[in-house]
């Protein structure tokens, strides 16, 4: 190589040096700081970053910098470090996930977190709460374990973790990408509190704890009553917390804010007084044993409501073609499925393999007589079965599939498994919708970690 080849090359090689440290220290000032913590076996524990959002991107190093290390020969990766996968993706609705990884210097190579790994989140107090879940990615040359959060305290101007491994642990922090921001502040109600709904009275006297006492848990505690008459019975509960910094959870907040927001929907189950005209009677049906069915036999209030089969199997596997049965055995080792399609009224196939009793709706738009949703609101569908001694249930459907033939008509296929009824074999069974009847409300109480 001649003199003014090697200068060339030399300018060539301080070039990109300089604008790999430049973009190399502008990628990993981005988030301000990225902890590592040395283990007792000599591998490193480094955060590689923190997202937020429905759709996670980690971006390793910058882009730029990865296409200049993959046009350099293999010998000058000494100095630049070898390519690696600049960007990570994860897909996890509405949380966030901090990105970690575990590098043995020994080996060279990245060690899987997902089996020994635990990682919590701290309070200022000093309350501890488990992650969520989890997910690994990447790979040897790059990859890790990015645990799942769906709460964090987000008032503070750090965000403290703690990471254990076995015996070891250790906390850190990392900078709160919501600090600065402007939270609203709660004024909380005095319990018990009373909220009138549609006749209804919602009570809540107040919160109890259950788990560890460095990580408890919350139940709102409360009644329903109408009239002055308990109406607990009424109706099935959905309890979520929130606080004014954007959490949200089904089982209280581990976080220290004075105030939460307790939200309640209540649905009608299979006590709820419906007004007669909007039950739809199917009528007395007697529960099938192992690889037995029924195909039920429908009349003009049917075909009026846009019911085209229903099928009532046992535990077994089945398949109905235009409300024939083509296949009829007692349960196997498979797991539960179904499947169904739709060309037209007369043609449709329906097949299932299930361990319980089975009742399925076959049926497109409601009209008439019968107040169903249109397909794809299915979970507004409430079977009722009445034991001959009055004692009621009631269940929503659990397995929801649609179909549409060629003219763009769509159906719709609602299984609904009947477990418990192993007690009792005959019982009166009616479809309601419960759309009009859910109720939701609302409270602001003392959190118990507020001040």
């Amino acid at each position: 190589m001649t003199r003014s080849n090697r200068r060339r090359l030399f300018a060539v090689v301080a070039v990109v040096a300089v604008l790999g440290a430049v973009l190399g220290l502008g990628w990993r000032s981005h988030g301000e700081a990225h902890p590592t913590l040395t283990l007792p076996d000599g591998t490193k524990l480094t955060v590689e970053g923190f997202t937020s959002g429905p759709r996670h991107a980690l971006f390793l190093e910058p882009q730029l910098w990865t296409v200049i290390k993959k046009a350099l020969p293999p010998r000058w990766h000494e100095l630049t470090g070898p390519p690696r996968t600049p960007r990570l993706v994860a897909d996890n609705e509405g949380k966030h996930l901090l990105w970690l990884s575990r590098w043995d210097p020994a080996t060279g190579k990245y060690l899987s977190l997902n089996l020994d790994l635990k990682v919590q989140a701290m309070t200022p107090d000093g309350l501890l709460f488990d992650a969520a879940g989890s997910i690994g990615f990447g790979s040897n040359e790059r990859g890790g374990h990015a645990a799942l959060f769906k709460v964090l305290p987000w008032r503070t101007d750090t965000l403290r973790f703690r990471a254990s491994i076995g015996p070891w642990q250790a906390e850190f922090d990392i900078p709160n990408p919501r600090r600065g921001e402007r939270f609203p502040t709660w004024q909380a109600d005095s319990l018990p509190g009373t909220n009138v709904v549609r006749g209804f009275q919602f009570i809540l006297a107040g919160l109890r704890s259950f788990g560890t006492s460095n990580q408890p848990f919350w139940m709102p505690q409360g009644e329903i009553a109408r009239e002055g008459h308990p109406a607990g019975t009424w109706f099935s509960t959905h309890w979520t917390f929130e606080d004014p910094t954007g959490n949200s959870g089904h089982a209280g907040l581990p976080i220290c804010e004075p105030t939460w927001k307790v939200r309640l929907t209540a649905s009608p189950t299979a006590d709820y007084p419906f007004p007669p005209d909007e039950l739809f009677p199917i009528g007395r049906i007697e529960m099938p044993g192992p690889g037995e069915f029924r195909v039920l036999q429908g009349n003009a209030d049917w075909t009026n409501a846009g019911l085209h089969a229903l099928l009532l199997t046992g535990p077994g596997s089945f398949a109905f073609a235009d409300g024939r049965n083509t296949r009829a055995r007692p349960p196997g080792e498979g797991s539960t499925r179904n499947s169904f399609s739709w060309t037209g009224p007369s043609a449709w196939t329906f097949s299932t393999d299930c361990k319980e009793p089975k009742l399925t709706v076959i049926r497109t738009a409601s009209h008439g007589g019968l107040r169903l949703m249109p397909p794809g609101e299915w979970s507004n569908i409430l079977l009722v079965a009445r034991r001959p001694d009055g004692q009621a249930s009631s269940w929503t459907a659990d397995n929801h599939l649609i179909a549409s033939d060629s003219a763009g008509c769509r159906a719709s296929c609602d299984s609904f498994t009947l477990n418990p009824l192993e007690t009792h074999r005959v019982f009166d069974m009616s479809l309601v919708t419960t759309a009009g009847h859910v109720i939701a409300t609302q409270w602001l109480v003392p959190s118990p970690y507020g001040r």
